[in-house]
């Protein structure tokens, strides 16, 4: 496997943002799978290469895991702050797409995360399932809500999803 890190500026959420790719060496690009990993809040796309073995469990995988950084943004268009839902589905997609050779259909790409990454990864394939086919989400912080009355440490929720009612 190859790891790319760069940086990405983003028009959509109007800053410059860090990604890491592996990629596999061999193979036909356009029949990879592509999985957007999605980082836990307080994280960011380093969480992956740091406190996991991802890079060995995609080995021999037909697959181009991105590990995208969205900050503390649920992975959402924030109410007040950047659109990091715009970023995800359509300028970080079309971005690897292109710069990679990578097929460009759903059935293809895969949204996955953990924590507030499982929430994003959830809403991005319920929202635009014409982009992401398939989603799956390892103790996603799925009722938002809960978190207005039980802050989270570095994220306020009134910047991600505007004001509680």
């Amino acid at each position: 496997m190859d790891f790319i890190h760069m940086q990405i500026k983003s028009d959509a959420a109007k800053l410059p943002l860090p990604l890491d790719i592996l990629v596999p060496r061999e193979g036909d690009r356009r029949r990879f799978k592509t999985v957007y990993l999605l980082h836990d809040f307080g994280a960011n796309n380093t969480q992956w290469m740091r406190s996991t073995r991802v890079e060995q469990l995609m080995e021999g995988l037909d697959t181009v895991l991105i590990m995208p950084s969205c900050l503390n943004s649920f992975y959402v268009d924030m109410y007040y702050g950047s659109d990091f839902f715009t970023y995800l589905s359509q300028e970080l997609v079309y971005t690897c797409e292109h710069w990679l050779g990578l097929d460009p259909g759903p059935e293809r790409r895969i949204a996955a995360g953990v924590g507030m990454g499982g929430y994003g990864a959830l809403h991005a394939a319920l929202k635009v399932p014409e982009v992401f086919g398939t989603a799956f989400s390892a103790d996603g912080m799925l009722n938002p809500s809960y978190y207005y009355a039980h802050p989270l440490e570095h994220v306020r929720m009134e910047d991600v999803f505007g004001p509680e009612e």
